[in-house]
């Protein structure tokens, strides 16, 4: 469809992930996020999406090995573990958190 919709409307649609009135905090504080992400996990899939030139439905044992790779380095693990079982982000410092 070429009409236009609301935010609102994306995000209850699942178009979008996110929408709220002040687009600009919005837009920030989802830039301070993607400055924190592994570098190397960002490597890894824009090295697999610059490879990608059939259909998606064409490459899923790329993917998938591509996702194994990711998933397997150890910094990753340890981040993603850190976060299961403490609540603490890659990017955030254990001394940062308040005191329960």
């Amino acid at each position: 469809m070429t009409q236009p919709i609301l935010g609102k409307q994306a995000f209850e649609w699942g178009l979008v992930d996110a929408c709220e009135p002040k687009a600009r905090r919005l837009l920030r504080r989802h830039l301070q996020r993607l400055r924190r992400l592994s570098k190397n996990a960002i490597r890894g899939y824009k090295t697999y999406m610059s490879r990608i030139t059939v259909p998606l439905q064409d490459v899923k044992s790329m993917a998938v090995a591509a996702n194994r790779e990711i998933f397997s380095d150890a910094g990753n693990l340890q981040a993603i573990t850190r976060y299961v079982e403490q609540g603490i982000f890659p990017w955030e410092k254990r001394d940062s958190l308040p005191v329960a």
